[in-house]
Protein backbone atom coordinates (compact mmCIF):
# COMPACT_ATOMS: atom_id res chain seq x y z
CA UNK A 1 0.00 0.00 0.00
CA UNK A 2 0.88 3.28 -0.95
CA UNK A 3 1.00 5.96 1.88
CA UNK A 4 2.94 9.86 2.71
CA UNK A 5 5.74 8.25 3.90
CA UNK A 6 6.41 6.97 0.54
CA UNK A 7 7.21 10.51 -1.04
CA UNK A 8 10.12 11.46 -1.12
CA UNK A 9 12.16 14.84 -2.53
CA UNK A 10 13.00 13.44 -6.21
CA UNK A 11 14.73 16.28 -8.00
CA UNK A 12 16.10 19.49 -5.97
CA UNK A 13 17.87 22.27 -7.93
CA UNK A 14 19.43 25.96 -6.76
CA UNK A 15 19.93 28.51 -9.09
CA UNK A 16 20.92 32.31 -8.02
CA UNK A 17 17.53 33.12 -9.11
CA UNK A 18 15.54 29.79 -7.69
CA UNK A 19 15.03 26.92 -5.22
CA UNK A 20 13.16 23.83 -7.33
CA UNK A 21 11.75 20.85 -5.45
CA UNK A 22 9.92 18.20 -7.05
CA UNK A 23 8.49 14.97 -4.59
CA UNK A 24 6.56 12.33 -5.06
CA UNK A 25 6.78 8.66 -4.91
CA UNK A 26 10.16 7.22 -6.58
CA UNK A 27 8.62 3.79 -7.89
CA UNK A 28 6.10 2.45 -10.31
CA UNK A 29 2.73 1.60 -8.61
CA UNK A 30 2.70 -1.52 -9.55
CA UNK A 31 5.61 -2.02 -6.78
CA UNK A 32 3.86 -1.93 -3.86
CA UNK A 33 6.64 -0.74 -1.48
CA UNK A 34 9.66 0.78 -2.24
CA UNK A 35 12.07 -2.13 -1.20
CA UNK A 36 10.36 -4.17 -4.23
CA UNK A 37 11.42 -1.82 -6.40
CA UNK A 38 15.02 -1.69 -5.03
CA UNK A 39 14.97 -5.62 -5.70
CA UNK A 40 13.68 -5.35 -9.33
CA UNK A 41 16.57 -2.83 -10.11
CA UNK A 42 19.23 -5.52 -9.18
CA UNK A 43 18.30 -7.87 -11.82
CA UNK A 44 16.92 -4.96 -15.00
CA UNK A 45 18.61 -1.84 -14.78
CA UNK A 46 17.24 0.61 -17.01
CA UNK A 47 18.58 4.28 -16.40
CA UNK A 48 16.41 7.48 -16.88
CA UNK A 49 17.60 10.15 -19.16
CA UNK A 50 17.35 13.84 -17.46
CA UNK A 51 18.21 16.97 -18.94
CA UNK A 52 18.74 20.29 -17.02
CA UNK A 53 19.66 23.78 -17.92
CA UNK A 54 19.76 27.04 -17.16
CA UNK A 55 21.33 30.22 -15.41
CA UNK A 56 23.17 30.16 -12.38
CA UNK A 57 22.53 26.64 -11.36
CA UNK A 58 24.59 26.35 -8.40
CA UNK A 59 23.62 22.63 -7.05
CA UNK A 60 21.29 20.04 -8.51
CA UNK A 61 20.51 17.03 -6.31
CA UNK A 62 18.72 13.58 -7.91
CA UNK A 63 16.68 10.88 -5.82
CA UNK A 64 18.59 7.46 -6.90
CA UNK A 65 16.51 4.95 -5.91
CA UNK A 66 19.24 2.08 -5.88
CA UNK A 67 20.42 4.11 -2.60
CA UNK A 68 17.37 5.61 -1.51
CA UNK A 69 19.15 8.97 -1.40
CA UNK A 70 19.78 12.48 -3.21
CA UNK A 71 22.96 12.45 -5.18
CA UNK A 72 24.84 15.00 -7.45
CA UNK A 73 23.03 14.95 -10.88
CA UNK A 74 26.46 14.73 -12.60
CA UNK A 75 26.90 11.86 -10.86
CA UNK A 76 24.37 9.83 -12.49
CA UNK A 77 22.66 7.53 -14.42
CA UNK A 78 19.90 7.35 -12.35
CA UNK A 79 17.24 4.37 -12.10
CA UNK A 80 13.97 5.69 -13.52
CA UNK A 81 11.57 7.95 -10.64
CA UNK A 82 9.02 9.49 -12.65
CA UNK A 83 6.05 7.07 -13.99
CA UNK A 84 3.13 7.60 -16.23
CA UNK A 85 0.16 8.51 -13.74
CA UNK A 86 2.28 9.47 -11.61
CA UNK A 87 1.46 13.03 -9.24
CA UNK A 88 4.22 14.65 -8.35
CA UNK A 89 4.44 18.05 -6.14
CA UNK A 90 6.02 21.05 -7.57
CA UNK A 91 7.63 23.72 -5.05
CA UNK A 92 9.58 26.88 -6.88
CA UNK A 93 10.63 29.08 -4.35
CA UNK A 94 11.88 33.12 -5.66
CA UNK A 95 15.15 34.05 -4.14
CA UNK A 96 14.36 37.31 -5.56
CA UNK A 97 11.58 40.07 -5.56
CA UNK A 98 11.13 39.81 -9.27
CA UNK A 99 7.74 36.97 -10.07
CA UNK A 100 8.15 33.83 -11.81
CA UNK A 101 6.35 32.10 -14.46
CA UNK A 102 5.97 28.18 -15.17
CA UNK A 103 5.63 27.02 -18.60
CA UNK A 104 4.92 23.04 -19.96
CA UNK A 105 3.75 22.75 -23.40
CA UNK A 106 0.79 20.74 -22.28
CA UNK A 107 -1.89 23.33 -20.67
CA UNK A 108 -2.59 20.91 -17.98
CA UNK A 109 0.65 20.44 -16.88
CA UNK A 110 0.85 24.51 -17.46
CA UNK A 111 -2.24 25.58 -15.37
CA UNK A 112 -1.30 22.71 -12.35
CA UNK A 113 1.03 24.88 -11.52
CA UNK A 114 0.33 28.62 -9.94
CA UNK A 115 1.74 31.48 -7.90
CA UNK A 116 0.83 31.70 -4.76
CA UNK A 117 1.54 33.83 -1.65
CA UNK A 118 2.52 37.59 -1.26
CA UNK A 119 2.61 39.39 -4.97
CA UNK A 120 5.93 40.75 -4.92
CA UNK A 121 7.48 36.80 -3.56
CA UNK A 122 5.17 34.51 -4.09
CA UNK A 123 6.34 31.10 -5.02
CA UNK A 124 4.96 28.82 -7.51
CA UNK A 125 3.30 25.43 -6.32
CA UNK A 126 1.20 22.53 -8.05
CA UNK A 127 0.96 19.15 -8.86
CA UNK A 128 2.09 17.35 -11.99
CA UNK A 129 -0.16 14.61 -12.99
CA UNK A 130 1.54 12.41 -15.69
CA UNK A 131 -1.96 11.24 -17.37
CA UNK A 132 -0.83 7.91 -19.55
CA UNK A 133 2.39 10.12 -20.70
CA UNK A 134 4.93 8.42 -21.36
CA UNK A 135 8.25 9.90 -23.01
CA UNK A 136 10.19 13.36 -22.33
CA UNK A 137 8.59 16.09 -20.56
CA UNK A 138 9.98 19.33 -20.21
CA UNK A 139 9.17 22.49 -18.02
CA UNK A 140 10.79 25.73 -17.62
CA UNK A 141 10.54 28.59 -14.87
CA UNK A 142 10.78 31.59 -16.45
CA UNK A 143 11.74 35.23 -15.00
CA UNK A 144 10.56 38.90 -17.19
CA UNK A 145 9.66 36.27 -19.88
CA UNK A 146 13.24 35.03 -20.30
CA UNK A 147 13.95 31.21 -19.50
CA UNK A 148 16.14 30.78 -16.17
CA UNK A 149 15.87 27.38 -16.16
CA UNK A 150 14.74 24.26 -18.27
CA UNK A 151 14.06 20.60 -16.77
CA UNK A 152 13.47 17.80 -19.05
CA UNK A 153 12.13 14.34 -17.41
CA UNK A 154 11.70 10.85 -18.85
CA UNK A 155 8.83 9.21 -17.63
CA UNK A 156 8.31 5.64 -17.47
CA UNK A 157 5.53 3.55 -18.46
CA UNK A 158 4.19 1.23 -15.72
CA UNK A 159 2.61 -1.26 -18.03
CA UNK A 160 5.56 -1.82 -20.22
CA UNK A 161 9.59 -1.27 -20.33
CA UNK A 162 9.32 0.73 -23.17
CA UNK A 163 13.07 0.48 -24.30
CA UNK A 164 12.84 -2.89 -24.97
CA UNK A 165 9.17 -3.55 -25.29
CA UNK A 166 9.07 -0.92 -27.97
CA UNK A 167 11.26 -1.94 -30.61
CA UNK A 168 10.11 -5.39 -30.34
CA UNK A 169 6.66 -3.38 -30.49
CA UNK A 170 7.60 -1.37 -33.60
CA UNK A 171 9.34 -5.09 -35.18
CA UNK A 172 6.25 -7.00 -34.98
CA UNK A 173 4.42 -4.09 -36.65
CA UNK A 174 7.21 -3.21 -39.45
CA UNK A 175 6.08 -7.29 -39.78
CA UNK A 176 2.73 -7.56 -40.14
CA UNK A 177 3.03 -4.24 -43.02
CA UNK A 178 5.31 -6.58 -44.46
Amino acid sequence: MVSGADQKVLLSIETEDVSLFLKGIPYDLRYYSFKQYQNHLKFEQEWMKLDIDGIGIQTCMVFDASTNELRPYDQGPFPPIFFENGVYQLVILPKTDEPLDFYHEHPGLRNAVSAVGEKDRSLLMGQLDFKNEVGFSTFSIRKNGEEILSVTLEIFPSKLNYKKDYVQLLREVSDEVY
